[in-house]
């Protein structure tokens, strides 16, 4: 809730009214959106996020990026965490792991690397 009221008013209507006009678009864009997930297909994530508004990729995936920095690099520190986020929050130039690595953290991706990956 505090994400959505962070949104301008106007902007937040707007939105609100594209779901509503153009209902049929966002679910061929979840639909696109999950079938990219279940087949581990980075590049159409980064795609699909891509083409998001820049007020939902801010407040919903950058900022929240952001602020979660303040909170896991102190655990960080302290010597584990472990952290669950969404796929679209570890893919990117402005990701969790990009930030974490950008801070001098050693980043290591443990599968998943494509298709048919384990």
């Amino acid at each position: 809730m505090a994400a959505l009221a962070a949104v301008s008013s106007g902007s937040a209507l707007d939105a609100l009214r594209a779901l509503v006009d153009e209902a049929d678009a966002a679910r061929t864009a979840s639909r696109a959106l999950r079938a990219a997930y279940l087949g581990v297909d980075e590049a159409q994530i980064v795609a699909l996020v891509a083409e998001s508004s820049p007020d939902f990729r801010e407040i919903l995936l950058l900022g929240r990026n952001r602020a979660w920095m303040e909170r896991l690099v102190p655990e960080l520190e302290e010597g584990s965490a472990f952290v669950a986020v969404g796929l679209a929050h570890l893919l990117g130039d402005d990701s969790v792991l990009a930030m974490l690595a950008e801070r001098g953290f050693t980043v290591r991706r443990i599968g998943g690397a494509g298709p048919g990956t384990p």
